[in-house]
C-alpha cells in the first residue's frame, strides 16, 4: 500500500498562509490598518479582538479565502473553456 503524499497539500497551506500574513502586516503598518484589522477581526469572531490575535484572525480567514477562491477560479476556467470550444465546434 503505497504512502500518501501530503506534501504539495503543506506546501500551498504555508505559502497561502505566508502571502495572507504578508498582506496583514502591510495593512497593520498604519494605525488605520491596525483598527481596521481589528474591526474585521471582531466582527468576524464577534467578540472584541485586539492586536496579534486579531491579525492571525484575519491571516486564518484571508487563506481559507484563498483556497476556495482558487478552486472556483479553476472549476469557472474549465466551464468557460469547455463552453468556449463548444461554441466554435457548432459554428
Amino acid at each position: 500500500m503505497k504512502k500518501k503524499d501530503y506534501t504539495s497539500k503543506i506546501n500551498s497551506a504555508a505559502s497561502s498562509t505566508q502571502v495572507s500574513r504578508t498582506v496583514v502586516d502591510t495593512v497593520c503598518q498604519t494605525q488605520v490598518g491596525q483598527q481596521v484589522v481589528e474591526k474585521i477581526a471582531s466582527a468576524t469572531l464577534g467578540k472584541e479582538v485586539v492586536g496579534q490575535a486579531a491579525k492571525k484572525v484575519l491571516t486564518k480567514g484571508m487563506r481559507a479565502n484563498m483556497v476556495i477562491g482558487a478552486i472556483v477560479l479553476g472549476f469557472q476556467t474549465i466551464v468557460d473553456l469547455y463552453i468556449h470550444q463548444m461554441r466554435d465546434f457548432w459554428r
